[in-house]
């Protein structure tokens, strides 16, 4: 099993971590990977172990939890099955940006990303927002990232509790919010601080 500072690196810098910018903990984790560590989760090529209902919906199963931290780069929002690096999405508010923009990200494999579309669309409630992609290859596949702003609709949506639909293509990412995901308040204040 990963040491629990890896695991918890490891969630956080899924897909974000270049060999000139790890620290420490991450080049540990990043080490762990390659070595071939059988129990860290393997990924089916979309999503990894949630299923898919016939609408191409991910049902994330139980164990999905958020992670939180504040690092160099920024308050980290993570959604994802712990101590894996099966990762449905990530939110960053970066430093010097000032509150005001946030990154949305996640890993696919190279061949899956190059058969999207250029563009991402982010819901939730009422509100909805197409953003082009920027992608940068990782150890763990292709990042795909948009950014967009904190005070915009769709996340003061999120913010306030209704889910986040991640539209990619034909994929449909879902990741809840509750009141009592108080991680979620805590990536807002952190990202206004």
């Amino acid at each position: 099993m990963l040491p629990p500072a890896a695991a918890l690196t490891m969630l956080v810098a899924c897909g974000e971590s270049s060999p000139d910018t790890l620290t420490e903990t991450e080049q540990s984790a990043e080490s762990t990977i390659a070595d071939g560590d059988a129990r860290v989760s393997t990924s089916t090529p979309d999503q990894g172990p949630a299923n898919r209902n016939s609408g191409g919906e991910t049902d994330f199963d139980k164990d999905m939890a958020y992670y939180f931290s504040q690092g160099e780069r920024g308050a980290t929002l993570s959604f994802g099955v712990p101590q894996t690096d099966n990762i449905a999405l990530n939110l960053r508010c970066p430093l010097g940006a000032g509150g005001k923009s946030v990154l949305v990200y996640f890993t696919r494999p190279g061949r899956i990303v190059a058969k999207r579309p250029a563009t991402i669309d982010l819901r939730a409630g009422e509100a909805e927002q197409q953003l082009p992609i920027e992608t940068r290859e990782t150890q763990l596949g292709t990042t795909v990232e948009v950014e967009t702003a904190v005070s915009t609709p769709v996340m003061q949506q999120y913010r306030t509790g209704q889910p986040l639909d991640v539209f990619y293509g034909e994929e449909k990412v879902t990741i809840p919010s509750r009141s009592s995901d108080r991680e979620i308040q805590q990536f807002f204040n952190a990202c206004a601080a």
